[in-house]
């Protein structure tokens, strides 16, 4: 699985999609360090035959437990693997077949083996291992991991995990240390979906094919039953996963079997779903494929007619409060993410934006919260700071502090330091370090990409202290750690962005002055168009292109 399928539609239009159920070939122990697991690695692939070409596996641990990942978990390996911790367990997860087999090793000894499918008795296999290894404790980074789809670099990077490359022919055992990036694992009742679709379209029109295969057997009522569960338990991780696109709306999840009667499957498949209303609507080719998080948060500032919108862009709704006293400088963030949920789960718009209505209209109608030490965010500011509480960086640019409670967004005022009785610096301490630990714990916060020149960063996160982050020296030596440099240039044009490029990239250089001031010119909640050189120790501009805006981009801008 994998693969691109290139589907003719009518009227040539022709869509090129790619779906990739999960797969996994893994062994797991519990162990303390990597290299614990390592020394049993070596040791049992010099005592088992070899294969007769080069065996490729890697070695990862985390949290208390190791994992070797391979294109298949040989018997004797998960022998000597149980002989050396006691219990080991086995797992080979292929969701194009919905196919699972477990098998746990105890002191060397076979326990016995669970295999899916079971016609008609199919399941969401992908679930089902999700599910056991979380019971387990394994941890997310280490769960239902494919060989082909972990990234192996010889260099360190913070969003790399230690490694153990192992090659065994019948010549030698070779192991080496090496940083592996696996795909993306966030603790969560689900597996994740790995969707990758390319669109090629002469009418607008995609869909996201998931292709499985089905083993022999006469298709009857009991397999159409069982799989339209399935579908629907994947559906809607596709849609959760594939809701994050750009576009207003999402491919179309589409479901096809390769199976000796495949017309008989989907026969009776096409009367199975109809008694599961959601999928029915999800599959419905009159109906139009479902919003993306980007499309439901447009629709929802269509509906909300004369309120002051300040930011609408994919999952960020920000609304202008009354009764501030900075006036036009206070913001409440409408919920999107959460009632995106309530619209995925019943694919009703209608609803969906009428219930994020009523909730921003109540969001507007509440006082103005009061300052709280463990709300203070760190911001940027160009301008006359007024009385804010603010601390000079360069002439005409300031550190500035926004209260961020998860609803209202609210500059911080030297006065209300005073009422609170935290002086300055604790208040700059505190908010960096808030920033610091948001970061940790969103790490997709943090991009990169590659391109002609060399690497970019930008920076995107869903609290108001993107350009902040600037202040932070933990943040700064992670963007550092993914440049590869001692020294980088970077921008914050906007309260919501942070983009950096290595310092000795010319190219990158034109390209980074160039975004800032694009983006800067667009806003929302513009702050400074200028360069940034920054070190794990140094913070200092580098290039001005005039000031900001008097306010710092948290009130409306004309």
């Amino acid at each position: 699985m994998g693969r691109a399928f290139l589907l003719q539609q009518r009227r040539g239009v022709k869509v090129w999609c790619v779906l990739v159920p999960l797969r996994a070939a893994q062994l797991f122990v519990r162990c303390r360090s990597l290299e614990e697991l390592g020394e049993a690695l070596r040791h049992a692939l010099e005592k088992i035959d070899k294969p007769p070409d080069e065996h490729t596996l890697l070695g990862l641990q985390a949290g208390g437990w190791g994992t070797v990942v391979a294109h298949q978990i040989e018997p004797a390996l998960a022998r000597r693997f149980s002989e050396r911790f006691g219990t080991a367990l086995a797992l080979r997860l292929d969701g194009g077949q919905l196919a699972l087999t477990v098998q746990t090793w105890d002191v060397g000894q076979p326990g016995d083996e669970e295999r899916d499918p079971q016609p008609p008795h199919f399941r969401d296999v992908e679930a089902a291992a999700w599910e056991l290894l979380q019971s387990l404790g394994v941890p997310p980074a280490l769960r239902l991991l494919d060989l082909a789809g972990i990234e192996v670099l010889r260099e360190e990077t913070e969003a790399a995990l230690p490694a153990l490359l192992a090659r065994a022919s019948p010549e030698q055992v070779e192991l080496r240390a090496v940083s592996a990036v696996p795909p993306p694992r966030s603790e969560g009742p689900s597996p994740p979906a790995e969707p990758d679709v390319v669109v090629a379209s002469q009418a607008g029109e995609s869909r996201a094919l998931e292709v499985r295969t089905l083993p022999g057997g006469i298709p009857t009522d009991a397999w159409a039953e069982a799989l339209a569960a399935v579908e629907e338990a994947q559906a809607l991780r596709l849609v959760r996963a594939l809701g994050d696109g750009d576009e207003p709306r999402m491919p179309r999840p589409t479901f096809a079997y390769r199976s000796v009667q495949a017309l008989r499957v989907g026969k009776l498949l096409a009367i199975a779903r109809r008694d599961r209303p959601w999928l029915s609507k999800l599959l419905d080719p009159e109906r139009e494929p479902p919003l993306t998080i980007a499309g439901f948060t447009e629709l929802c500032r269509g509906r909300l007619g004369e309120l002051p919108v300040l930011r609408a862009h994919g999952r960020n709704l920000e609304l202008q409060a009354s009764g501030s006293r900075l006036q036009g400088s206070a913001s409440v963030r409408a919920p999107v993410a959460r009632v995106y949920e309530v619209y995925l789960s019943t694919l009703d718009a209608d609803v969906a934006a009428a219930q994020l209505v009523e909730e921003v209209r109540a969001l507007l109608q509440r006082p103005r919260p009061g300052l709280s030490a463990e709300h203070l965010l760190p911001t940027l500011l160009a301008g006359d700071p007024g009385e804010r509480a603010v601390r000079e960086l360069a002439p005409g640019i300031y550190a500035a502090l926004l209260l961020d409670d998860g609803e209202w967004i609210v500059p911080v005022l030297a006065a209300d330091l005073v009422a609170l009785g935290i002086d300055l610096d604790a208040a700059f301490d505190r908010a960096i370090a808030r920033a610091a630990a948001l970061s940790d714990a969103a790490p997709g916060g943090i991009r990169w990409f590659d391109l002609e020149h060399g690497r970019v960063v930008i920076c995107g996160f869903p609290d108001a202290g993107a350009a902040g982050r600037l202040l932070s020296q933990h943040v700064r030596e992670l963007i550092l750690k993914v440049l590869g440099e001692e020294l980088a240039l970077a921008a914050a044009p906007t309260r919501d962005v942070l983009l950096a490029c290595g310092a000795s990239d010319g190219e990158g250089a034109l390209w980074l002055a160039d975004e800032a001031r694009r983006r800067f010119e667009e806003g929302p909640f513009p702050i400074h168009a200028g360069l940034w050189k920054i070190g794990a120790g140094e913070l200092s501009p580098v290039a001005d292109a005039g000031p900001g805006p008097s306010d710092d981009g948290e009130g409306p801008q004309e």
